[in-house]
């Protein structure tokens, strides 16, 4: 699957959940192509939730440093979370559960949402 699914909540409707970064609103030099590529994903998910509105729902996910396979390639000093101000990395079960919430019945009455689990990263932008 792409960097965004598609699915159906309990009314029918379609609800749309990319999945970005936290990186797009602070981009460094390290990550700038990747960076400016899911900035592009965030004007997509606003433009997208007003041009397919109301039969689509469209929302996005800005993770931060979340504990996956790619960090199996970090640094030990960044794999103890210590520039993160909730002083870890997150875990896949930290986002998820927004994942689930976005593509369901109970978030309605939300779209163009661009939703941040960076551990306070992002906090100042």
């Amino acid at each position: 699957m792409g960097p965004f699914a598609a699915l159906h909540d309990l009314t029918g409707k379609v609800a749309v959940v990319n999945v970005g970064t936290a990186g797009s609103l602070v981009a460094s030099v390290d990550e700038l192509p990747y960076a400016c590529a899911k900035a592009g994903l965030n004007a997509l998910t606003v433009g997208l939730a007003e041009a397919f509105a109301p039969k689509v729902r469209v929302n996005a996910i800005l993770p931060g440093p979340i504990r996956t396979d790619v960090t199996k390639a970090w640094p030990p000093e960044a794999l103890d979370g210590s520039f993160v101000p909730l002083q870890r990395l997150g875990e896949p079960s930290d986002v998820a559960p927004l994942a689930l919430h976005l593509a369901g019945e109970a978030s309605a009455f939300t779209t163009g949402a661009i939703i941040r689990v960076d551990g306070g990263i992002t906090r100042k932008v």
